[in-house]
């Protein structure tokens, strides 16, 4: 079984009340909480913790809605490319410290233009 797929995370969620599941992705957010998720684990949460506790601190209705879809949106955008060179290429840009872009083998860090391309993709999610 798929430790990171929605159904996965909603039978334990089911047999196992008891314990904090927590999925494996902020796509998986929202039908998570709906089973008793406590949050989510994600890499991404690096770069948007605060909207992810704002998703889950905001109760159900439109406004949780448009913030959920600017979440994904933003998981989106890191998910087009290397995951982890692309939070560090972004990390750099924000914090103005191009050392963040800095990852170990067998990793690779962000081109240039894949660099660009992800700030693109975020300032369009985060302007939703």
């Amino acid at each position: 079984m798929d430790s990171n797929t929605a159904n996965n995370t909603a039978s334990l969620l089911s047999r196992f009340p008891q314990l904090s599941i927590f999925p494996g992705s902020e796509r998986f957010l929202l039908p998570g909480l709906a089973k008793g998720a406590p949050g989510c684990i994600s890499a991404t949460a690096n770069y948007d913790a605060a909207l992810i506790r704002s998703v889950i601190e905001t109760p159900e209705g439109p406004e949780r809605e448009r913030l959920a879809r600017r979440m994904v949106a933003i998981r989106a955008a890191f998910e087009k490319h290397p995951v982890i060179p692309a939070l560090k290429f972004a990390e750099a840009r924000r914090s103005g410290n191009p050392a963040w872009r800095t990852v170990r083998p067998p990793l690779r860090p962000l081109s240039d233009a894949a660099g660009r391309e992800l700030l693109k993709a975020l300032e369009a999610a985060e302007s939703d």
